[in-house]
């Protein structure tokens, strides 16, 4: 059968309302346009959303677990409203911007924000992916240019390699290590370490400095993003390595940032939306990418 969302927006007010009524009076309708609404959602699905008791509806089990598959068909419709909407409203330019969570979290919004003041004629969206690795790009996203981790291969994608970011080690305020100007791998042996479960393209980078520590290295905490590792370390769980303009956020929160020998970095690209040319907008926006991380990290992040 076809799902008309009106229906379902209807079956939305009345699960949190509980009441005909209310949900009458919210969408500004009559008691009984909205009970013959529910009434042929329920003869379309072939089964009971709610039980009648008196006034009162109560969902049964095959109403709710339906509502919460159809609540997530909700939030896309309103998201996608709110889309056209706002390309509508665009008078010339609306980018869409894809980033793992250690872009999106500080350099992407700086991008942004010095894009807005440069172009404010452009609207933006930024989405973040979770894993890199784990992205179908073919499926899962629609974007114009999306801030990647080196190497990047995908047919019919090229990325455009645009720095090496410098590992650094990450210190609680107050640490002893923080005297040093530059670490080692020595100066982490007994040391809790808040480590991170990287992505595969820049674990592999990190992989001869876990081997060079072995036993030597005492893991407190693991964790899947370089953010909460920051907030850890800043609480004084433990010390760690991480990626700069991550952690630069928590500089003055808790967190000191010092340079780590022998040097790892790993290689940021963009890659621009597959089968066309990357437009003015978006290398205006790899253009001050670039620049801005230097600007958060003078000295770890070296255009290639």
């Amino acid at each position: 059968m076809a799902i008309d969302i009106k229906p379902l927006k209807v079956l939305d007010i009345i699960m949190s309302t509980g009441s005909v009524t209310d949900a009458a009076h919210i969408l500004r309708r009559a008691q009984p346009q909205i009970s013959r609404t529910l009434r042929t959602l329920e003869e379309d699905l072939g089964f009971e959303l709610f039980q009648r008791e008196g006034r009162r509806l109560i969902p049964t089990s095959r109403g709710r677990a339906f509502h919460a598959q159809a609540r997530g068909l909700i939030d896309k419709a309103e998201a996608l409203s709110q889309l056209a909407e706002t390309m509508r409203r665009s008078q010339d330019v609306y980018i869409r911007i894809a980033a793992p969570a250690y872009a999106a979290h500080l350099l992407v919004p700086k991008t942004i924000a010095s894009m807005s003041i440069i172009h404010p004629e452009i609207n933006f969206e930024l989405i973040t992916m979770h894993r890199q690795a784990d992205v179908k790009w073919d499926e899962d996203l629609h974007f114009d240019a999306a801030v990647v981790a080196m190497p990047f291969q995908h047919a019919g994608l090229a990325a455009l390699p645009l720095a090496h970011v410098e590992f650094v080690a990450l210190l609680p305020e107050g640490h002893p290590l923080t005297q040093k100007n530059l670490l080692t791998a020595q100066d982490f042996v007994d040391q809790p370490f808040v480590s991170v479960n990287w992505e595969t393209q820049m674990r592999r980078f990190l992989d001869p400095f876990f081997e060079s520590m072995g036993k030597d290295l005492r893991t407190r905490v693991t964790t899947n993003t370089t953010g909460t590792a920051c907030e850890l370390i800043a609480s004084g769980v433990g010390v760690g390595l991480g990626d700069p303009l991550v952690a630069r956020a928590y500089v003055g929160r808790g967190l000191v940032m010092r340079r780590f020998e022998p040097r790892i970095s790993y290689a940021l690209g963009v890659v621009s939306a597959s089968g066309t040319a990357p437009s003015q907008a978006i290398r205006e926006f790899i253009r001050l990418t670039l620049e801005t991380a230097q600007d958060l990290c003078p000295g770890l992040v070296r255009a290639i």
